[in-house]
């Protein structure tokens, strides 16, 4: 699973909440697999070229090879299927906000396309609502102008909440300038703060 931020509410929230937005994420990948005679067969796509060339290619940055495209796009995948939190690497978030960022346009562009996020389910969100309609009584969202429990429980429906609760930051974007080598080689890395030392564990992302 995804390890997320900013993520509204508290423990409850943090449960359900961000299991369903790693579920929508999937969901959202899973879209993107819908290629070619494939028609969705994740196997049949890990080691494609052609796949990685007229589709995933267009989510990473124009240095990236084919090869490590695929390799990053299905390590993110397997990531957000793990069980365990994880922190992706910064090519692994670059592919998500361009995904997240694919479906803000679709659905900005055209009011009648229908989102592929889905709601959450009723009694899920009752509950959802219940924990933070108790955190606005105790003051947790004193900082807030009017805050509602309804608004802050949408926010895990809402693709466009999805940049600030599963980016810590940014600093992905940085690759549409240079690699991750050449951001360490130069000390922009460390001038800057940006992680570049978050790698796939060997094996891949354990349950």
């Amino acid at each position: 699973m995804l390890q997320m931020y900013n993520v509204p509410g508290g423990r409850i929230c943090y449960k359900i909440g961000t299991r369903h937005i790693n579920d929508q994420l999937i969901g959202l990948m899973e879209s993107h697999m819908a290629w070619g005679e494939t028609k969705g067969d994740i196997n049949a796509l890990r080691n494609n070229r052609a796949f990685a060339e007229e589709c995933v290619l267009s989510l990473t940055p124009e240095n990236c090879d084919p090869e490590g495209a695929l390799n990053s796009f299905f390590s993110l995948y397997d990531l957000l299927k793990a069980e365990k939190l994880y922190k992706p690497n910064l090519l692994m978030e670059y592919i998500l906000f361009q995904i997240i960022q694919i479906e803000i346009d679709l659905t900005m562009d055209d009011r009648e396309a229908n989102s592929l996020i889905e709601k959450i389910p009723e009694e899920n969100r009752k509950k959802m609502l219940k924990e933070v309609e108790k955190l606005i009584k105790n003051g947790e969202y004193d900082d807030l102008p009017d805050p509602s429990a309804e608004e802050e429980v949408s926010r895990f429906e809402d693709i466009q909440a999805y940049m600030d609760i599963c980016f810590e930051d940014f600093d992905c974007l940085f690759l549409d300038q240079m690699t991750e080598r050449e951001l360490e080689e130069r000390g922009l890395a460390k001038a800057f703060g940006i992680n570049t030392t978050s790698r796939i564990p060997p094996g891949g992302w354990k349950n």
